[in-house]
Parts: C-alpha cells; sequence; structure tokens
C-alpha cells in the first residue's frame, strides 16, 4: 500500500530537522580542567577542536608524561 501525502511529508520533514548546534569557545592552546569520566580533575592543554563531532583532543599529564587523549565538550571545562 503506498504511503499518503501527509506520512510523506512528515518524513520529510523529520529528515530535514537539524540537529543542535552547540556552541563551544575553545580553540587550540586552551587549558582545560576533565569534570567527568577516567580522567577527571585531571588539567591539561586543547589540541585539537572537532564541533562536527562535539570532541576535543587534549594534552593530559599521565605519570608525569603529555598523553593526548580524546574527550567530548561536555566532559570539560575551560580554566579561567
Amino acid at each position: 500500500m503506498p504511503l499518503g501525502a501527509t506520512e510523506v511529508e512528515r518524513i520529510f520533514k523529520q529528515t530535514t530537522e537539524q540537529e543542535p548546534v552547540v556552541k563551544f569557545d575553545m580553540a587550540a592552546g586552551d587549558k582545560i580542567i576533565v569534570l567527568s569520566g577516567p580522567f577527571k580533575d585531571f588539567e591539561g592543554e586543547v589540541v585539537e577542536v572537532s564541533p562536527e563531532r562535539s570532541k576535543l583532543k587534549a594534552l593530559l599529564s599521565i605519570f608525569g608524561r603529555d598523553t593526548p587523549v580524546e574527550l567530548e565538550f561536555n566532559q570539560v571545562q575551560k580554566q579561567s
């Protein structure tokens, strides 16, 4: 049985709706602190920001060595 015109419009409307864009004001070189996850309370420096994936790469000092770690935007806070 074919779809009705209203059903087709509803489906196309759902596919054209965009996800909300998260504003994120961090850039490479910014100092951060991790708020959640296995690296909670670690401090580091942003190396790369990927807004399309809502993630960033940061260098965290783990056991005295700078280690690159990928984190989500909601896991970190910019230090003032």
